[in-house]
């Protein structure tokens, strides 16, 4: 999963009143073609037909509905327990303008997602601060930074 904001260096003042951009972006993220999970009845008649057709393996004892009756319930659904609509967040603001004489252009981005399996998330924070002298300045001035923690548990 990736965050929608990117930040290109080469991104460059132009002379005139300051502008200033925002954007905000919320979305939901929903798993699709999600494994089917078997029932416990199901489980147990696979184990008996594997059973059936060994000669050393015997039925577990959990699997027989006369010795185990509590084996023959699903209780459970662990897929549905552990997937989740995932939230996506992403807010960004930058402003650029100048003179002749010096320019600038400042940006700053932060984005959070939940992801679609419980307990994991990504968060990150982006800015760029860069500046120029002068109209054919080959040297501009500029500072990058980034911070983010990639997908981890909660």
């Amino acid at each position: 999963m990736s965050h929608p904001f990117f930040i290109i260096t080469t991104k460059q003042a132009k002379e005139g009143k300051i502008k200033v951009d925002v954007s905000a972006s919320h979305t939901l993220q929903q798993a699709v073609k999600l494994p089917k999970v078997l029932t416990s009845v199901q489980l147990n008649d696979i184990w008996k037909r594997l059973t059936d057709e060994s000669t050393v393996m015997g039925l577990p004892a959990f699997t027989d509905p006369e010795i185990y009756p509590e084996g023959a319930l699903t209780r459970t659904d662990w897929i549905d327990e552990i997937f989740r609509t995932g939230v996506a967040k992403n807010y960004g603001i930058s402003m650029s303008g100048g003179s002749e004489v010096l320019k600038g252009f400042v940006s700053f981005s932060y984005g959070r997602t939940d992801g679609l399996l419980l307990n994991t998330r990504l968060h990150f924070t982006e800015g760029l601060v860069s500046a120029s002298r002068g109209k054919q300045s080959q040297y501009p001035i500029l500072r990058q930074w980034r911070k983010s923690a990639d997908f981890y548990p909660v």
